[in-house]
Protein backbone atom coordinates (compact mmCIF):
# COMPACT_ATOMS: atom_id res chain seq x y z
CA UNK A 1 0.00 0.00 0.00
CA UNK A 2 2.63 2.23 0.96
CA UNK A 3 4.12 1.69 -2.14
CA UNK A 4 1.22 2.70 -4.25
CA UNK A 5 0.92 5.86 -2.22
CA UNK A 6 4.35 6.70 -3.10
CA UNK A 7 3.76 6.12 -6.54
CA UNK A 8 0.57 8.20 -7.04
CA UNK A 9 3.05 10.74 -4.97
CA UNK A 10 5.47 10.75 -7.45
CA UNK A 11 3.36 10.79 -10.41
CA UNK A 12 1.39 13.87 -9.27
CA UNK A 13 4.89 15.97 -8.79
CA UNK A 14 5.37 15.07 -12.31
CA UNK A 15 1.78 16.21 -13.27
CA UNK A 16 2.50 19.24 -11.21
CA UNK A 17 5.40 19.94 -12.91
CA UNK A 18 3.99 19.36 -16.60
CA UNK A 19 1.09 22.03 -15.47
CA UNK A 20 3.73 24.43 -14.72
CA UNK A 21 5.43 24.25 -18.19
CA UNK A 22 2.60 24.34 -19.57
CA UNK A 23 1.19 27.52 -18.25
CA UNK A 24 4.65 29.01 -19.11
CA UNK A 25 4.33 27.86 -22.24
CA UNK A 26 0.60 29.39 -22.48
CA UNK A 27 2.14 32.70 -20.88
CA UNK A 28 5.11 33.01 -23.44
CA UNK A 29 2.91 31.98 -26.54
CA UNK A 30 0.53 35.03 -25.47
CA UNK A 31 3.41 37.64 -25.15
CA UNK A 32 4.47 36.10 -28.67
CA UNK A 33 0.75 37.29 -29.88
CA UNK A 34 1.04 40.18 -28.29
CA UNK A 35 4.57 40.93 -29.83
CA UNK A 36 3.42 39.66 -33.19
CA UNK A 37 0.49 42.46 -32.66
CA UNK A 38 2.41 45.35 -31.97
CA UNK A 39 4.91 44.06 -34.93
CA UNK A 40 1.97 44.31 -37.47
CA UNK A 41 0.68 47.72 -36.46
CA UNK A 42 4.12 49.50 -36.65
CA UNK A 43 4.85 47.38 -39.82
CA UNK A 44 1.25 49.28 -41.08
CA UNK A 45 1.86 52.76 -40.01
CA UNK A 46 5.45 52.24 -41.42
CA UNK A 47 3.59 51.30 -44.39
CA UNK A 48 0.60 54.43 -44.32
CA UNK A 49 3.61 56.72 -44.05
CA UNK A 50 5.68 55.63 -46.77
CA UNK A 51 2.66 55.25 -48.91
CA UNK A 52 1.41 59.21 -48.03
CA UNK A 53 5.38 60.48 -48.76
CA UNK A 54 5.25 59.87 -52.31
Amino acid sequence: MKDGMSALAASLGSDDKLVDVLNELRASQEDTRDLHARQLLLLEQLVTKMSSTD
